[in-house]
C-alpha cells in the first residue's frame, strides 16, 4: 500500500472514533440534563430553589449552589456539626490545598 493511502486510512479511522466519542458524550450529556428528580428545579442544584427564607444557611445555599447536607458530605463532617465549625473546616481545607505541598 502507498504511504498517502495509509495516512488517509489512519486519519479516517481516528475521525470516526472521535466522532463516535463525541456522539456518545452528547447523548450522555442530554440524558443527564433531562429532569429526572421530582421537585428539583431544572438547571438548579438540589434544594437551592427552596432556599428562600433569607436565613444565613439559605443565603449560603443560594450563593454556593449547594445545600448544607451536600457540603457536609463533601467536607466529611456530621450533619449536626455547627455551621461555624463547617466553615472553619472549609477554611482549613482551602489553606492546605493552596499553601501546602
Amino acid at each position: 500500500q502507498s504511504s498517502p493511502r495509509v495516512i488517509v486510512q489512519i486519519f479516517l479511522s481516528g475521525t470516526r472514533a472521535l466522532g463516535r466519542a463525541f456522539y456518545e458524550a452528547g447523548r450522555q450529556a442530554t440524558k443527564s440534563a433531562s429532569p429526572g428528580l421530582p421537585g428539583v428545579i431544572a438547571g438548579d442544584a438540589a434544594g437551592v430553589g427552596n432556599a428562600t427564607s433569607g436565613s444565613f444557611t439559605d443565603k449560603l445555599t443560594r450563593e454556593h449552589r449547594m445545600t448544607l447536607d451536600e457540603a457536609s458530605l463533601i467536607l466529611n463532617v456530621k450533619k449536626d456539626t455547627p455551621l461555624e465549625q463547617i466553615l472553619k473546616v472549609r477554611l482549613v481545607v482551602i489553606y492546605h490545598t493552596r499553601f501546602s505541598g
